[in-house]
């Protein structure tokens, strides 16, 4: 078992990090196949956008797919990114990012959206067992 200690803390912080700012890479390609990749196959635990919930993985990846499919293009940009070590292998991030989304049917908006991630190693490296996003609109002109 990996030690507990700062040191260690460092490394997963930076390996999160990572993953998590390829997670961001892959929303502003608006590649759902990419994005799936990032939560966990075995452990998820549930997700929530806004107020919905997801119990399952399938239905998670199917509702963040058909968001995709109906915008144009997406860029998300982290203002701050805080990530806390809970264990060796377990970890929470949250963050606050600026989001512009124009949808496929023509309107722009603009939002603060927030992320609350847990983040658990495993063999295929750091995935997401539990999410929750939340944000606030803006609309564009």
């Amino acid at each position: 078992m990996t030690e507990f200690d700062e040191t260690n803390n460092e490394i997963t912080r930076e390996q999160v990090l990572n993953a998590f700012n390829h997670l961001v890479y892959v929303i502003n390609q608006v590649n759902a196949g990419e994005w799936a990749e990032h939560y966990s196959k075995d452990g998820f635990l549930s997700a929530f956008a806004s107020t919905e919930y997801f119990a399952s993985r399938d239905e998670w990846v199917t509702a963040i797919t058909d968001y995709f499919s109906a915008r144009d293009r997406q860029q998300v940009t982290p203002e701050w990114v805080e990530i806390t070590p809970l264990a060796p292998d377990l970890t929470l991030l949250t963050s606050r990012e600026k989001t512009e989304m124009r949808l496929k049917s023509g309107p722009a908006c603009s939002s603060l959206h927030v992320f609350t991630l847990i983040w658990k190693k495993e063999s295929g490296g750091w995935k997401i067992i539990h999410s929750h996003e939340s944000w606030t609109n803006e609309k564009l002109s």
